[in-house]
């Protein structure tokens, strides 16, 4: 993959003038500019592993009056996901878990009609279980393997509502399993596996995993806009695991991206699969992350709201380029503001 991409890169001095990247920060202040008056969030732009343009935009805290900074740490709701999906490749790669393998050869608590969902049917949400996300949200404490044991004992669970891999269905009980898979796979805790995996190997020193009802330092209230001013939602204090729950700043999101298309948390082979979708199934949804072409600007990227919050990442493998934008309102306008900042950058407003 490193090959292909360096050819490309070399292409980009040919294609026509709407390929050609501005790294200029007025740029993208500018194509901010619409929105910089009512956002509140950060934005980072690298390229090659430097940072081009970053920006925080209004308020971490509405009530305290507390500004958004660089280092203010948002909730990354289901953007999640993606994180999760690299350590279970680069677990692959260590030989710790076989993605090819069925959920059931990792959890003993494992329903006999599930025997057919294999781990990576969970990564691209194929797998066709049943939604049990808030029954597990609804547990008593403990780790995602343990809450996980707990209901299924409890309570029989529905059969697959479709052939596993049949089908694609965003699922948050898919990861939130997913990371039980994981607990059994390493015999550690979730919150210490993605620490010790993803987290330090990656650079991303203010990210963590989200404890229920934890203080968390320097993190963003998340808010919801109500007749026109900001009503607090959430601190970011209770999520599902997995499927949820990691926060992060926008250096951190950078640094993650970084290390993960630099292949220093996994092999290129083991990158392309994570990154490239299934059409059959989805047109864009992959096994962790999401691809797509654009006016042909080639990005993989995911977007996430909710609960007070809102995150997009994109990167762009052809100019080595990585877009962060975070948000603590539940209704900003990340994707709108992702297509500006193409627009600016790349000529490409798709």
């Amino acid at each position: 993959m490193k090959i292909i991409r360096d050819f490309l890169l070399c292409l980009t001095f040919f294609w026509p003038a709407g390929a050609a990247f501005s790294q200029s920060p007025g740029d993208a202040g500018q194509a901010l500019e619409p929105y910089a008056a009512e956002f509140y969030g950060v934005v980072r732009i690298e390229r090659g592993g430097n940072s081009i343009f970053e920006q925080a935009y209004g308020r971490a805290n509405y009530q305290l009056d507390v500004a958004n900074a660089p280092d203010t740490r948002f909730a990354l709701q289901a953007l999640t996901r993606p994180l999760v999906a690299a350590v279970f490749h680069s677990a692959a790669d260590q030989g710790v878990i076989d993605l090819e393998a069925s959920i059931c050869a990792y959890l003993s608590a494992c329903p006999e009609s599930w025997n057919g969902v294999k781990i990576r049917h969970l990564l691209n949400q194929t797998s066709g279980l049943p939604d049990l996300s808030a029954a597990l949200e609804a547990s008593p404490q403990g780790g995602p393997r343990e809450r996980l044991s707990a209901i299924l004992q409890a309570d029989e669970p529905s059969d697959p509502l479709h052939a596993p891999g049949s089908r694609y269905r965003d699922s948050r009980f898919d990861y939130a399993l997913a990371a039980a898979v994981l607990e059994a796979a390493y015999g550690e805790s979730f919150e210490t596996i993605m620490d010790a995996q993803l987290f330090k190997r990656a650079g991303m020193s203010n990210a963590g995993i989200a404890a229920p009802n934890a203080a968390i330092a320097n993190m963003a209230a998340g808010y919801a806009m109500s007749d026109g001013a900001p009503e607090i939602v959430c601190a970011g204090e209770t999520y599902l695991r997995g499927a949820e729950g990691a926060y992060a700043t926008a250096r951190d999101l950078a640094a993650f991206a970084n290390a993960l298309f630099g292949e220093r948390l996994t092999t290129a082979k083991m990158l392309d699969a994570m990154v490239t979708p299934d059409y059959a199934l989805s047109s864009s949804h992959a096994y962790g992350l999401m691809t797509a072409e654009r006016g042909g600007l080639l990005s993989h990227f995911y977007g996430a709201r909710g609960d007070g919050y809102a995150a997009w990442l994109s990167r762009y493998p052809d100019h080595d380029v990585t877009i962060v934008i975070l948000s603590n309102q539940n209704g900003a306008p990340v994707n709108d503001m992702r297509k500006a900042l193409e627009a600016a950058l790349f000529g490409n407003g798709a």
